[in-house]
């Protein structure tokens, strides 16, 4: 399983998988396939923040204050979006 490991996914689980420690205090995942996809899918797959339960205007929030001085000088002439799909796309 290691050896397909690479990178920042790598970095997450080498930590016990190298572990010499009392095996039976080893995470769930190290012993089963399927809780070590959820756990590799769970941590490193993209998070929607909606289903989370940000609202738009908290989304669209963190997402202007994201942005460079230079976009958002260009997003105040033209005024600001009242929604993330909106902003999203003037900021483009």
């Amino acid at each position: 399983m290691q050896s397909y490991l690479k990178g920042m996914a790598l970095e997450w689980f080498e930590p016990d998988l190298l572990s010499s420690s009392n095996p039976g205090s080893h995470p769930l995942w190290m012993d089963d396939w399927t809780e070590f996809v959820i756990e590799l899918q769970s941590t490193f797959s993209p998070h929607n923040p909606v289903v989370r339960g940000y609202g738009d205007g908290a989304l669209c929030h963190q997402f202007y204050s994201g942005l460079p001085d230079h976009i958002k000088d260009k997003i105040c002439c033209v005024g600001k979006p009242c929604n993330l799909d909106d902003l999203h796309y003037l900021a483009q």
